[in-house]
């Protein structure tokens, strides 16, 4: 996992292996997680949209592993 923390994330059906350090760590349309500058945890889709693509809103349960 070059260039990721080890760490699992899932949210719904969605599950993310791995915190990447920039969004060019994962492929066009590929899930990721990442720690924005403020320091959240922010899931995403590169070039996507995360809460269309795993029917995600705010107060969605995430789960942390």
């Amino acid at each position: 996992m070059s260039g990721r923390e080890k760490a699992t994330v899932r949210a719904r059906g969605g599950r993310i292996e791995g915190i990447v350090k920039s969004y060019s760590d994962v492929s066009s349309g590929q899930l990721l997680a990442i720690v924005g500058s403020a320091g959240f945890l922010k899931i995403a889709v590169r070039d996507g949209n995360a809460a269309e693509r795993l029917g995600v809103r705010v107060g969605t349960e995430v789960l942390l592993i």
